[in-house]
């Protein structure tokens, strides 16, 4: 069997269609996350240092 036999076949397939659209599906949803992954890791400082501004702030009045 040729090459090009198995891909046609491989199209026809509904199972060959249900594994391209999972792999599809599934590259996807890996880039969100890594992209979410940076975007919080690209910021966590910014918010670290604002939380010890606050509570550096909170120590020197205890009022607040």
């Amino acid at each position: 069997m040729s090459a090009k036999t198995l891909i046609k076949k491989f199209a026809d397939d509904e199972l060959g269609n249900a594994i391209v659209d999972w792999v599809v599906l599934m590259a996807g949803m890996v880039l969100m996350a890594i992209a979410v992954g940076f975007t919080i890791a690209e910021n966590i400082d910014t918010v670290a240092d604002g939380t010890a501004l606050e509570i550096d702030a909170m120590e020197a009045n205890p009022k607040l």
